[in-house]
């Protein structure tokens, strides 16, 4: 009976473990956030290397190299977010409200477009209102051939 019960903590260290490993892993795909912010902060043309960037965001949505051998990276993401918020005055009962949020999957429809803010799209009806809106960041970097950044461009949408 004992063997039983350190057989089954065994399995349970060895789970615990194989969680935490797979839990790091996964944030050092990732790493910090992408966002306007981060890429003007971190990145220094001439200093930050491909290694860096993989480092910070995981790699590129896109790849391409130039005819002079240079290697540009294009970096893609976009969220939306839709809140339902229902109104207390009316017949609705409060136990249904609901607030939801989700991330889209990276869009390649915004490359090369420029900067552009708007609104968040509104519905109200039936006693709720609807609150849609999607932001979009494109990060396009460029490479010397030493690996070092030469240039780069970051485009932020909200709308």
């Amino acid at each position: 009976m004992a063997k039983m019960i350190q057989r089954k903590i065994v399995v349970c260290v060895f789970l615990v473990i194989c969680l935490i490993y797979a839990n790091g892993q996964l944030g050092a795909q990732s790493g910090s956030p992408l966002s306007y912010g981060a890429v003007t902060a971190k990145v220094k043309k001439g200093i930050t290397t491909q290694t860096d960037i993989i480092t910070w965001w995981g790699g590129p949505n896109i790849t391409t190299i130039d005819s002079e051998g240079l290697e540009t990276w294009v970096y893609e993401r976009s969220s939306s977010d839709t809140d339902v918020n229902y109104d207390r005055n009316q017949k609705t009962d409060a136990k249904n409200s609901t607030t939801g949020k989700y991330i889209g999957i990276p869009l390649i429809a915004g490359y090369g477009s420029t900067q552009q803010e708007g609104q968040a799209e509104v519905h109200e009806s039936g006693g709720h209102k609807t609150t849609h809106s999607v932001k979009t960041l494109t990060v396009i970097f460029k490479f010397n051939k030493n690996a070092t950044v030469k240039d780069y461009a970051v485009r932020q949408s909200n709308f």
